[in-house]
């Protein structure tokens, strides 16, 4: 009998425990499907505090000492604080995603208004327009990248009259040189060094077959132009273009081939048009005086530009001007790799330019002299 009303007693604990469990599951499983058919679930008490304040209010353990009446006001108060501290950081940054969002959509109505500008008045209009007061001052806020290339191509202009035919001849050119793998000959570097004229000044010109050979080192410094950008390194879908047109000039102007910095100003181009049209743009910006001086190396012509940039710091930026002289820094030490590149090898080359500094012309500051005002 006592063996009987033991196993009757496990017996009903068993089926009580099971009905619990499948109680349990079908709340959980009945207030799962609700907030899927998007019925709330059971609302806490508005009584039943948070986790966190639960942990600050709960009262200690039994077998520790009371919480003081100073001490739980002084917990109520750093809670207090830590709310508000981070109520004032949630708004900060709402305050600053607002503003953030702001400046983007007013960068943006700005952009559409210099783009509309550009296409339906400069553009239409160049002659007339390139040169008024409006155009240069939005033209130094920056150019829409859609108008950049047409805009390049324009200002730039073609004064060479090179054709879509003499870049395919000049890279078809260079295509045989590299496959024959041409080398520079001793009798042509012997032949140039003895042209070199260093006592007078006079560049270092190597022979016209030495400088086209140059197109066989371009693929050194096309890896290191933009590597950040990963697209004109080996693999990259502009690397072929970018080879193509610096092999194409350095045929096209044996007289000068393939100086470190090309690159740069090849690749900025081909960013914003097509090969052949860099091709035509990089040949004419390397025929105006600076870049021609620069890449030519010629001494006499550098040092001249060199005093006309000194003169121009020192009456627009004196400060900064006397500073560099205390410190011994020669205008030349920074001054070649920004005209050898036009600063395109920095990332900020698209970004918004400064407004430039403007003279008056009765300046009685001026100290041109004559060879200063022709550079």
């Amino acid at each position: 009998s006592a063996s009987m009303s033991e196993e009757s007693v496990e017996s009903n604990t068993q089926i009580s425990t099971q009905r619990s469990t499948d109680s349990v599951k079908k709340n959980t499983l009945s207030t799962l499907f609700g907030r899927l058919r998007g019925v709330p679930g059971p609302v806490k008490s508005a009584a039943s505090p948070s986790s966190t304040t639960g942990l600050i209010f709960e009262n200690r353990p039994s077998n520790l000492p009371a919480k003081s009446t100073i001490e739980e006001k002084k917990h109520r108060k750093q809670y207090e604080a830590m709310l508000e501290a981070a109520e004032q950081k949630k708004k900060r940054q709402e305050d600053l995603l607002r503003r953030e969002a702001s400046d983007r959509i007013k960068r943006e109505e700005e952009e559409s208004t210099r783009l509309a500008f550009w296409l339906k008045e400069v553009l239409p209009h160049w002659e007339t327009l390139h040169v008024t007061r409006k155009t240069r001052d939005l033209w130094w806020c920056g150019l829409p990248t859609r108008v950049r290339g047409q805009v390049w191509r324009r200002a730039l202009g073609n004064d060479l009259q090179i054709t879509q035919d003499l870049y395919e001849i000049s890279k078809s050119r260079a295509a045989e040189m590299l496959k024959l793998g041409i080398k520079t000959k001793d009798e042509d570097s012997e032949t140039a060094s003895s042209d070199s004229g260093t006592e007078t000044g006079t560049p270092y010109l190597v022979s016209a077959k030495s400088r086209e050979a140059s197109v066989q080192l371009i693929h050194l410094d096309v890896r290191r132009t933009f590597p950040q950008l990963g697209i004109f390194q080996e693999g990259g879908p502009l690397h072929k273009d970018l080879h193509d047109v610096l092999c194409a000039y350095s045929c096209y102007r044996p007289d000068m081939g393939y100086v470190q910095g090309m690159s740069f100003l090849a690749a900025v181009f081909i960013l914003n048009m097509e090969p052949s049209d860099a091709f035509v743009c990089l040949a004419n910006l390397l025929c105006k005086p600076i870049p021609m001086a620069l890449f030519r190396m010629d001494a006499t012509q550098i040092n001249l530009y060199f005093n006309a940039f000194s003169v121009l710091l020192d009456e627009a930026l004196p400060k900064l001007s006397a500073h560099f002289k205390s410190q011994g820094l020669q205008p030349s030490t920074f001054l070649v790799e920004w005209f050898f590149t036009s600063s395109s090898n920095r990332d900020w080359y698209m970004c918004r330019m400064p407004r430039p500094v403007r003279y008056r012309n009765s300046s009685p500051s001026r100290k041109y002299t004559s060879q200063t005002r022709d550079a």
